[in-house]
Formats: C-alpha cells, structure tokens, sequence
C-alpha cells in the first residue's frame, strides 16, 4: 500500500506537537514551545524512516520505544523528571493514538484501512492552523488579562536611604510573603535600577560589582522563588511612603531588598511590594 510523506509528515508533526503538549499538561510543567517545536520536528522525521525498516517485530518495537526516549529528552532533560515525562509522554501517545484510529475509521470505514494508512494531508493543515490560531488567540488574551491585572496594581513609591530620596512604580504582590528573619519585618523588593540615578559611578560600580555594603549599612539574605534562589542586599530605609492615591502612606518598619534578577522595567514596575503595606495603610 502506497505511503504519502506528505501526508505522514504533516500528521507526525501535528501529532507529536500535541503529545508533547499534553504529557506537559499532564504534569503541570510550564509548555516549552522551543523544546515542542523540536519535538515535532524530530519526531516527524522518524516517523518518515520508519515504513524504510525491516518488517521485524522486534526491530519495529526496539525503534518505537527509542523514538519516545529521545522525544522525552528534547521535552524534559534538564527541565523535569525524565522518567516521569516518558511515562506522560507514552500515556498522551496512547490516547492520541486512539483518537487518531477511531478518527480514520470514520474516515476508511475498514480496521485494516485505519491501521495502515494516513489522513488526508488538508485534515493536518487544517489542524495545525486551528492550533495556531488558538495559541495566538490565547497569546493575547493572557496578555490582556495581565495588563489589566497589573494596572489595578502598579503604585508609586519613594523611600530614602543615606539621604537620597529613590522613586518609582510597585506591583503589589499579594502573593509576596517575604519577610527578614532577623527583624521579622517586611521586604520591598526593588530593582537595582531605581538607585542607579541617585548613586555616583564610584558607587554604581561597587554596587553592581557585589559590594552594596560599602555604600549602604546593608547584609545579604537568600531567598528563594519560582525564578530560583537569590541574594538580596538588605537596606533597613529613613522612611518609605506608597501612594494608594494622592497622599502618601508612611510606612516605617519596612525593608528594602536590592534585586538583579527582579522585577525589570518591561512590565512598567520596578519594585515588588509587600501586602502588608496595604494592610498597614487602611
């Protein structure tokens, strides 16, 4: 029976796009759409020596199993469990691939038909344009939603350290549960970026270079995040105000950590404050 690599080319693409997809849904891991993008690729072109094998049962099964392990490793090696994302991987296989055979029974109406040969090479299109579109389509939406989210939730803020008044725009983070061990008060993360203005060369370069402390009465604290762990430089502010609307609030018993990982300026915010500034406001 005549194989179309047109056909098969599309529907392996498609298909391990949306297998990749689903195992990461299935273990609630952040989608990877570089490592998706591979996967499909790579899988599709394995897919297109498979029919140049050997009509070994064996052979056959050996090249099934090692095509979903380099799979995994361009899905999950460095980025999750690799045994975990090869059973996910397997089990998304197993239900695509019973979708895929009910879907070209409708379409052959034979077991035999829908075992061997391939969908029609516009159902692949169609699919991957409709994937497409929804990713866009969802793309924007998110992006919406999060502007309008963190516009409801950006506030100006000054505080003064070593006499030198900084200001700029804060994310109120309700999920922001920072706190000094030693003082046991609040962290206001800020961006290294905000002081930049008020700092001489002299002292942005001892600052950027690691050595905060020479300018400002500070200490280091680790802490940890979804981004990782990192060092704070821990400054203990004369005063800090956030305004919740034309007046500002001070605040007194608060702490400035200094970031170089985050937040970053492309969102409009510099700063991540804590919820209890709210609190201590009302």
């Amino acid at each position: 029976m005549p194989i179309y690599i047109e056909s098969l080319v599309c529907e392996n693409l498609v298909m391990d796009y949306l297998i990749g997809a689903l195992s990461y849904r299935f273990l609630r891991v952040r989608q990877d759409g570089v490592r998706l993008f591979f996967c499909a690729v790579v899988g599709a072109a394995m897919a297109v020596l498979f029919p140049l094998l050997p009509d070994a049962y064996v052979l056959l099964a050996v090249y099934k199993i090692l095509t979903g392990v380099v799979l995994t490793a361009i899905l999950y090696v460095k980025k999750y469990r690799f045994l975990k994302g090869l059973f996910a991987g397997w089990c998304a296989a197993f239900l695509f691939g019973g979708c895929l055979f009910a879907l070209r029974l409708l379409c052959f109406k034979s077991p035999l038909d829908a075992f061997k040969r391939t969908l029609p090479i516009y159902v692949w299109l169609i699919t991957a344009a409709m994937l497409v579109l929804y990713r866009l389509l969802r793309s924007f939406v998110c992006t919406v939603h999060r502007r309008k989210t963190l516009q409801g939730n950006l506030f100006r803020y000054s505080f003064t350290v070593a006499d030198r008044t900084v200001e700029g725009q804060g994310f109120l983070d309700t999920g922001n549960g920072l706190y000094d061990e030693r003082s046991g008060l609040p962290v206001v993360v800020v961006h290294v970026r905000a002081l930049l203005p008020v700092l001489s060369e002299e002292e942005t370069l001892l600052v950027c270079s690691g050595h905060a402390d020479r300018v400002f009465d500070a200490r280091r604290m680790r802490c940890s995040g979804v981004g990782g762990t990192s060092n704070l430089w821990l400054i203990r502010p004369q005063n800090f105000a956030v305004y919740f609307g034309v007046d500002g609030h001070i605040v007194n018993d608060v702490m400035v950590g200094l970031s170089f990982r985050a937040p970053t300026n492309r969102e409009g915010y510099n700063a991540i404050l804590h919820p209890s500034l709210a609190e201590a406001c009302v």
